[in-house]
């Protein structure tokens, strides 16, 4: 995990971070809050969108394709 010292919101996973931390899958986090479907869904983790939804449609297949989604996107 590699922390932004000019703005915690920019902290991110990193390789090179200077700590490690326990990651689970966003598909994992889902099934464990039994959630029986996702409706609508916000989420900002940094670039790392596009990968995080790959992984979990492919994971958890139309149950957790939401029908509304926000995010971020500026770069």
């Amino acid at each position: 995990f590699r922390t932004s010292t000019r703005n915690r919101g920019e902290s991110r996973l990193e390789k090179s971070g200077e700590r490690q931390v326990p990651v689970r899958s966003l598909a994992t986090i889902i099934d464990e809050a039994g959630a029986p479907r996702i409706d609508a869904m916000k989420i900002d983790i940094e670039g790392g969108e596009e990968a995080a939804l790959k992984g979990l449609f492919a994971q958890s297949g139309e149950r957790c394709r939401p029908a509304f989604i926000l995010m971020e996107l500026s770069h």
